[in-house]
């Protein structure tokens, strides 16, 4: 079995309780690629929450974040989803002098999947309907399982 679907998994930095499950799903993913479900995947750490106005002093919050945040929101509108619950978007005014600026907290894992683009990001809902990233790793080793993005699956793909 070959495929050309590589995947992204966006992990915030562990904090209690969650270092075991991210782990889980690294272990999960190594195990999806030694069995060709994906061509590949990636790993990378992210922090709580992203600027989304400007320059800030995280180092998490790099205008490539912002501009892979932006690309999440247009695939949830192309695929009449949405990012929340899991992506929070607030206003916050750190300086009472300074305009506020928009904020968006991340969640503790995210899985992108792409092939020619961004096929599905997890964790996303569709109305009364939410899917995890479990959801996602279950619909990557098996066609049968839908989520947003994957629900059809090109010839050859799996």
């Amino acid at each position: 079995m070959s495929t050309t679907l590589s995947v992204e998994l966006l992990m915030r930095e562990p904090v209690y309780g969650t270092h075991n499950r991210q782990q889980s799903m690294v272990r999960r993913l190594q195990e999806l690629d030694e069995e060709d479900y994906i061509s590949d995947f990636d790993v990378e750490i992210w922090g709580k929450r992203l600027d989304l106005d400007g320059d800030d002093w995280s180092h998490h919050a790099t205008e490539t974040a912002r501009e892979k945040f932006r690309t999440f929101e247009s695939w949830a509108d192309e695929h009449d989803c949405s990012l929340e619950p899991a992506f929070t978007r607030r206003t916050s005014r750190i300086d009472p002098n300074e305009e506020p600026t928009e904020i968006v907290e991340l969640p503790i894992m995210c899985l992108a999947v792409y092939d020619d683009g961004l096929r599905t990001l997890l964790p996303c809902s569709d109305g009364d309907d939410i899917y995890t990233v479990d959801d996602g790793i279950a619909a990557l080793a098996d066609e049968d399982v839908a989520v947003p993005g994957l629900d059809t699956r090109k010839i050859g793909t799996l």
